[in-house]
């Protein structure tokens, strides 16, 4: 019996260790996974939209009115930039994991982001 008892602290240290190991493996699959965005023009003036993940994974689409595209990331937070011209862009900071869709509209005053009918970013221009 004092033998079970030796054995019993090191099973539940096993135990743990294995755990520790199962929610690592989840983490990082969950992270390799890929999300999805939609960036839809719903004004009149062309943009180009841009993602990228800690100065990786960049991806740059203009938009012409009315056009949309889809895009796969990483789940992760992104940094999200309209760019207008050559010397203007609204910054947003969104999570792919969120699978949002967003729609832009620029006009000659703001660049106004939106999900669903909710404002998420507005950029004076």
């Amino acid at each position: 019996r004092a033998q079970c008892l030796d054995k019993y602290p090191v099973n539940i240290q096993n135990n743990t260790v294995n755990m520790l190991r199962l929610a690592t493996l989840a983490l990082c699959l969950g992270l390799a996974s890929l999300c999805d965005i939609s960036v839809k023009n719903v004004g009149q003036v062309a943009f180009t939209w841009h993602i990228e993940y800690a100065g990786n994974w960049d991806y740059d689409k203009t938009l012409e009115a009315g056009q949309h595209d889809n895009y796969e990331c990483a789940c992760v937070p992104h940094d999200m930039k309209i760019i207008v011209g050559e010397d203007f862009y609204c910054y947003h900071y969104m999570n792919c994991l969120d699978n949002q869709d967003f729609e832009v509209e620029v006009t000659d005053y703001a660049v106004y982001i939106n999900v669903g009918h909710s404002n998420v970013e507005m950029c004076v221009v």
